[in-house]
């Protein structure tokens, strides 16, 4: 596959890598060569080496860059007369090249014959092709009774009493209150059960009485991420499959074209929607959002502290009814600064609802009963070599956290990187699941390019990463086996069988770092590992 990518020649292939990136790499990699028995020689003045410029391509931008169009118009504009000849004794029907790069680049980047066929002539491994996926519908009716497949998960005596205490708040017209489980729980589990509760309750002969109406009502689950949502609607449909007592409408308001189905209508239903693409609606179809609200008796907001957002809690107060309840769900006490909490109290109406444990904490009485991982910490000591300035300084002082300028050295610098590398290389040879969380975009990248270097099965993930769903699944199936990111993965990503928490950057909020350490944190009960 090398051979391919030499075809885009020098310029091109360190643009896609990036400089900055192939910088990095010259600095730390014939340090990594030398301390894996790899001839440093090899290493140095890479600019200079066709053959490693795509190599490096091949394991650090490759597998993003091959999902785009205009990236697959470049190569094949650029592809040696034998490629090029290849090519076109596959696709015999196109006598002349720049039609058969014109059918080539039309075709979506799934599993489909003209994408095969690429992929063969070109020695691209056909497994960074996602499947083709069925299209899930923006709007749906679920019939009852439905035909169950997959087993009910019942709940564990912790979720049912938590359950039973959140229905019973609900009683009390428009009760708002915050949800708080840890991260494993099984928190969006529970807030389903409490969520199909709420529709199963309001049959015809119920909606008549309370709101002289045959319409249906409404719940709205909010969230800022398509994986929160994804997950939400999954974990919906398998819940509402055993316990529904009427048909019902779902409504997926997220992902990039996502209609409005928000009308009356004569099933109850749950709308599933994204913040940012609801707010933007609201703008635009104020008058129908405002009568579908009228009938919304729920509103669940995931990841709760995010309705501080001034447009966030707008959205949510144009979108409850007369009667609404609102749940915040949060996995965390809340952020470490005090205003911001007690505002975020008050919009629950300082009302917290906590696991019932008893006299233990609720981290202790789900590690004791295998729910939760037990955990071992271990830190890396390093010394960067990286000098503050004045300003720097002033700013660590009046702002208790590193500046940007800071955290870009750390990124790049050589010693720590190394030693984190080393690190994780050695929990990767012990045949653990790693994930990563760097301190940025850039350094995520040049982790995992150094990683893939020395044939580990890693990958980086961001928000702007089209395959994204793809490789989180080539990760919770084992063939990728470090995940590196920022901080997206750090909530909405459940993968069981996580052996290794790496935190490589500063984590300034107790609360996100209680949420990267729960990446790992589901145990044996549910899944997960005995230890973390």
């Amino acid at each position: 596959m090398i051979n391919v990518w030499k075809c885009l020649g020098k310029s091109t292939l360190i643009r896609l890598i990036g400089e900055d990136n192939l910088n990095f790499a010259e600095n730390i990699l014939p340090d990594i060569a030398r301390e894996f028995g790899k001839d440093p020689e090899d290493y140095l003045d890479i600019v200079s080496k066709q053959s490693k410029l795509a190599e490096l391509f091949s394991v650090s931008a490759m597998s993003e860059a091959i999902t785009k169009k205009d990236f697959r118009k470049e190569l094949l504009d650029y592809l040696s007369p034998e490629y090029r000849e290849k090519l076109q004794k596959a696709f015999k029907k196109f006598d002349n090249y720049d039609s058969l790069v014109k059918h080539i680049c039309s075709k979506p980047w799934t599993r489909n014959p003209a994408v095969e066929t690429f992929c063969d002539c070109l020695d691209i491994p056909i497994d960074i092709v996602p499947e083709t996926r069925d299209v899930i519908p923006d709007f749906e009716t679920l019939q009852h009774p439905q035909n169950i497949t997959p087993p009910f998960k019942q709940l564990k005596s912790y979720q049912m009493r938590t359950v039973a205490n959140a229905t019973e708040e609900l009683e009390s017209p428009r009760s708002r209150f915050m949800l708080q489980m840890p991260t494993g729980s099984g928190k969006t589990r529970v807030a389903m059960e409490i969520v199909c509760n709420v529709l199963t309750k309001y049959s015809e002969e119920e909606r008549n009485k309370v709101f002289k109406s045959k319409d249906g009502i409404n719940v709205i689950w909010l969230a800022n991420r398509e994986e929160l949502l994804e997950q939400a609607y999954m974990c919906f449909r398998e819940v509402w499959s055993h316990l529904s007592n009427q048909d019902i409408n779902i409504i997926r308001f997220f992902g990039g074209k996502a209609k409005n189905y928000f009308k009356s209508m004569d099933k109850n239903t749950l709308s599933i929607c994204g913040l940012d693409k609801l707010h933007k609606e609201l703008d635009k179809n104020t008058n129908e959002l405002e009568q579908f609200s009228k009938k919304t008796v729920l509103i669940v907001f995931d990841e709760a502290h995010g309705i501080e957002a001034e447009t966030y809690r707008s959205t949510v107060t144009k979108m409850m009814g007369i009667q609404c309840g609102l749940i915040g769900l949060s996995a965390t006490p809340g952020r470490a600064d005090e205003i911001e909490q007690e505002n975020l109290k008050s919009t629950f109406n300082n009302k917290l609802l906590k696991l019932d444990c008893g006299k233990e904490s609720p981290i202790i009485y789900l590690r004791n009963r295998g729910i939760l991982s037990k955990t071992s910490l271990e830190l890396l000591e390093i010394t960067p070599n990286i000098k503050f300035t004045r300003k720097e300084l002033d700013y660590v002082r009046d702002e208790m956290k590193l500046p940007g300028t800071v955290l870009n050295q750390l990124g790049k610098e050589r010693v720590r990187n190394l030693e984190i590398v080393k690190k994780i290389r050695n929990e990767y040879d012990n045949n653990k699941k790693i994930i990563v969380f760097a301190i940025d975009l850039n350094h995520s990248k040049r982790l995992n390019l150094i990683l893939n270097f020395m044939d580990i099965k890693a990958a980086h993930i961001d928000g702007t990463t089209k395959n994204r769903k793809y490789l989180l699944d080539k990760f919770q199936r084992g063939e990728i086996r470090v995940l590196c990111n920022g901080d997206l993965l750090a909530t909405g990503f459940d993968a069981p069988k996580i052996d290794v928490v790496v935190i490589a950057r500063p984590v300034g909020s107790a609360g996100l770092k209680l949420q990267m350490l729960g990446r790992g944190m589901r145990g044996p009960k549910l899944g997960g590992t005995e230890y973390c």
